[in-house]
């Protein structure tokens, strides 16, 4: 039977073939090539080498966990000098191509008449003999150890990075926790006392008439509890305790200062202290009763800071602009309240050395030796142990605060975690009387302990001025025109910064990056890094020392959210956002800063004008320098 080539050609164009095997078979193009596929070796033999290569890779890229919990000591390995890499091996040939009807295409030339370089081939290169390296005797690598500490009833133990020099935790006693003046103070002594025997009137009321003071103990205790219910119903019962314990009874306390006493007069010596001290107290002038309060003695320094005025279309320099001075500016260098508080009583409550604060529920469980491998910042824990969290030496920014520090053997590298707070407040319910006080606490300390007022440990550090009232005229005196709205805005932004100038000082700085040798309260001397930490303050001033607008497209202080999607907050995207986002300053933002600031001189460029806006508006920065650029 002759069969046409066309129906032939036809035929072999509708075989498939196997895409692994390549093997051109009798199928057609359904079930019969997938059960093909399903029994052929060569796909199988690919695929149980793939899944072996993908098995080593895991355990490779992922030792097993087992391994991080077992609590035991471990030296560091010196590794054995290793052979060379094998050469590598010549690339695999590439799959033959085939046509549509599964057979091989030969590759096509151009006839020999035709190619004209037809030069010979180079003789295969010699392989050179593989030459040992020498490895060179390099120290053991620096292993870094972690310290446990047994779990308390609680299940608590701790997890140090090294061997902590000293653990306030321990010296910690029930007064210490217990301390406070609104707490009542029994003076009735129980036992067998009878209290009807002690009664002023007898049961069959044939005693003595009874004293003017009765039911009270006293004249004086009589006195005091009708002062208490007299007058103001906003008295309470703390606060006739306080002063009966934290006054009266006091061994300094001496009715005779109380002659002449008046309240109106003592009010008027706290609110004009500097003008009428001096006058009221003897042998005192206005000078000395400044210094009692701010006494340089003491570490306090008055200062002036100085900010350039800006003028729209107004055109210099900005070393050339009229300069606005802000005298009597009240503050203490960063450098002595930190030598202050470490040379102190209250570094015996310090905590030098940060750790992990973790919990057992079940104390059988735990296996705790000397040391143990210590992985950064945190360790990872095994099941049924989690981290507490609650104080800022239990922090995680605290932990690579201190693993950051370089390592001295010879001397111990502390972090001081220095946590600033600061509001503006009025000082009366009337009026314009107000205070920018800003204090500085250290994070090394417990805030129970800095939650107690008698603790003292919060430190004043300086007071923050307002725009003074003279501001207006200098600045029409200058430009004959008064400052807008937004040139307010503005040069109170620059007074903030400058005072933050003035505290950043350059030994500050030298400190930040190298520490300070401090010889502490228990004669030890360390080296103290200072680290800000955390800076408490209300939006409006985040915004101030953060140098971003008000409530601008981008409002938050630490990353770059838009406004618009400020509704999202609690959602996964918008935790993503705003660890993609985060403000950070860098050489190219203050470049940014400066260029801007030479338009608004140099040009005389609007501080809020569209030139500015369109450089700035995308982030909602402002044209001020960032002090703290200088850390």
């Amino acid at each position: 039977m002759h069969v046409p080539p066309s129906i032939i050609a036809l035929v072999i164009l509708s075989m498939v073939y196997c895409n692994v095997c390549h093997v051109t078979g009798p199928w057609t193009t359904g079930r019969s090539l997938s059960r093909h596929q399903v029994q052929c070796r060569r796909k199988k033999q690919e695929l149980t080498i793939a899944r072996a290569a993908a098995e080593a890779a895991v355990q490779l890229n992922n030792p097993p966990t087992d391994i991080l919990y077992n609590f035991i000591e471990v030296d560091p390995i010196q590794e054995e000098p290793q052979a060379p890499p094998p050469l590598p091996l010549p690339p695999p040939s590439p799959e033959p191509q085939l046509s549509a009807a599964g057979r091989r295409v030969r590759p096509r030339k151009l006839p020999r008449r035709y190619r004209q370089d037809d030069l010979p081939e180079l003789p295969p290169a010699a392989v050179p003999e593989p030459i040992t390296p020498t490895v060179p005797n390099e120290p053991a690598p620096s292993f870094r150890r972690s310290y446990y500490t047994q779990p308390n009833s609680h299940g608590l133990y701790k997890i140090y990075p090294s061997r902590p020099s000293q653990d306030p935790d321990s010296e910690i006693i029930l007064e210490d926790l217990c301390d406070s003046p609104f707490h009542l103070r029994s003076t009735v002594q129980y036992g067998n006392h009878d209290v009807l025997q002690s009664a002023p009137i007898s049961i069959q009321g044939t005693s003595d008439p009874p004293a003017p003071w009765f039911p009270f103990l006293s004249a004086t205790v009589a006195r005091l509890m009708c002062w208490f219910y007299g007058g103001s119903n906003q008295k309470s019962a703390a606060e006739l305790d306080s002063l009966v314990h934290g006054v009266i009874l006091q061994e300094d306390f001496d009715k005779e200062d109380l002659t002449g006493f008046t309240c109106r007069r003592e009010t008027d010596r706290l609110d004009h202290g500097f003008d009428t001290a001096a006058d009221s107290l003897p042998n005192t002038t206005q000078s000395s009763a400044e210094d009692s309060l701010f006494n340089q003695s003491k570490g306090w320094q008055t200062c002036t800071a100085r900010i350039r005025l800006p003028a729209d279309k107004v055109k210099h320099s900005e070393d050339e602009a009229p300069e606005f001075e802000v005298k009597g500016i009240l503050l203490r260098p960063l450098l002595d309240v930190m030598r202050e508080s470490f040379q102190g009583p209250s570094f015996k409550e310090f905590h030098l050395t940060p750790f992990e604060y973790c919990y057992c529920s079940d104390l059988n469980t735990m296996v705790t030796p000397e040391d143990a491998p210590f992985h950064e910042p945190f360790s990872p824990l095994p099941p049924g142990h989690q981290h507490v969290y609650g104080e800022v030496y239990t922090s995680s920014a605290m932990m690579e605060a201190h693993l950051g520090l370089p390592s001295d053997p010879n001397i111990e590298s502390v972090v001081a975690a220095q946590m600033f707070w600061s509001d503006s407040t009025h000082l009366a319910s009337f009026g314009n009387a107000s205070l920018w006080p800003l204090y500085t606490l250290w994070g090394n300390q417990s805030k129970y302990t800095r939650a107690r007022p008698t603790a003292n440990a919060c430190n004043h550090q300086a007071y923050i001025p307002s725009l003074p009232d003279n501001l207006a005229d200098q600045y029409r005196n200058h430009f004959g025109v008064p400052p807008s709205a937004q040139m307010l805005t503005h040069l109170k932004r620059e007074l903030m910064h400058a005072v933050w100038g003035l505290l950043l000082t350059p030994e500050y700085i030298d400190a930040y990056a190298h520490g300070i040798i401090i010889k502490c309260f228990d004669s030890i001397e360390r080296r103290i890094f200072p680290r800000i930490l955390t800076y408490s303050a209300d939006y409006p001033e985040k915004i101030l020392l953060a140098t971003i607008k008000y409530l601008g497209g981008c409002p938050c202080p630490r990353c770059l959210v838009k406004k618009a999607d400020i509704p999202n907050l609690g959602l996964q995207k918008d935790m993503k956002t705003r660890e993609r986002s985060g403000r950070k300053d860098s050489p190219w933002l203050q470049r940014k800063i400066d260029t801007v600031r030479d338009w608004i001189f140099s040009k005389g460029q609007l501080v809020a004008g569209s030139a500015v806006d369109k450089v700035l508006k995308a982030e909602s920065l402002v044209p001020t320098r960032n002090a703290f650029s200088r850390l």
